[in-house]
C-alpha cells in the first residue's frame, strides 16, 4: 500500500505530510529526519548549519567546523569574529579549549613553556620534558651540567641535593662507597666502614 505525493503512510492510513522534510513517521511523530536535517525538540526536522563539517543528529550541535570557522555555544561562526587568541572553541564569551602549546586560563589561552613536551591541559603545567631538561617542581629546567638522573634538586640550575645513596661533589651526584655502611649527608662524610676499613672523609680505606 502507498499514498499520493504529499501523503505519508500511517499504520493502514495515509495522512498529510505537514513536514516535508521527515523520512519516517511513527503516527504523527517524526522519528527520522532526511540527511541535512535534526529532529528538534518539538519533533520538527530543522536544517543543520551549514556551516558544520559534523553534527549531532539528536540536537543539532556543531562538532566540528570547515576551515575558516569555530564553534561557540554549540555552532559554527566565522573565525574572524572570535576575539580570544589562540583559542579553538568558545562557549559564550569565554575560551573553553586552546590550539596546542596554549591552555585555558580564566576564559582565554596562555602560552605552555616551550620545554615541554607535554603539559596538563587544564593549568599549562609541565608533565615530561625535552631531551637536556628535567621536570622540576612542574617545570622543565635546563641543568647547567647537563642531565643527571642521580640528582633530586636543582637550584638555579645546578644540582644541589642527590638521591639517596650518592653525595653532591662539585654540583654533580657519586654513589657513595659501596664499603660505607653509615653516611652523614649533612656533613658528607662516611661514618662507619665495613669490617676491616675505616672512614676517611667520604670514602672507607
Amino acid at each position: 500500500m502507498s499514498c499520493y505525493s504529499g501523503y505519508i503512510l500511517s499504520g493502514t492510513t495515509c495522512m498529510i505530510q505537514t513536514d516535508l522534510n521527515c523520512k519516517s513517521y511513527q503516527g504523527s511523530i517524526c522519528l527520522q529526519c532526511y540527511s541535512g536535517y535534526f529532529i528538534n525538540s518539538n519533533s520538527v526536522c530543522t536544517v543543520v548549519n551549514s556551516l558544520c563539517k559534523t553534527s549531532n543528529m539528536t540536537n543539532g550541535a556543531c562538532i566540528d567546523c570547515y576551515q575558516g570557522y569555530i564553534i561557540s555555544s554549540n555552532t559554527c561562526i566565522v573565525a574572524f569574529v572570535v576575539t580570544i587568541p589562540y583559542c579553538s572553541m568558545i562557549v559564550g564569551t569565554v575560551c573553553s579549549s586552546c590550539v596546542k602549546g596554549y591552555y585555558v586560563s580564566n576564559g582565554a589561552c596562555r602560552a605552555v613553556s616551550i620545554l615541554c613536551n607535554t603539559y596538563n591541559m587544564s593549568n599549562g603545567f609541565c608533565t615530561t620534558c625535552y631531551a637536556g631538561y628535567v621536570l622540576q617542581s612542574a617545570q622543565c629546567i635546563y641543568p647547567s651540567l647537563g642531565v643527571d638522573k642521580n640528582c633530586a634538586w636543582y637550584t638555579n640550575s645546578y644540582c644541589t641535593q642527590c638521591s639517596t645513596g650518592f653525595i653532591l661533589i662539585n654540583y654533580w651526584c657519586h654513589p657513595i662507597d659501596p664499603n660505607c655502611l653509615q653516611f652523614d649527608y649533612a656533613h658528607n662524610v662516611c661514618q662507619v666502614c665495613t669490617s676491616g676499613k675505616k672512614p676517611s672523609g667520604q670514602i672507607c680505606i
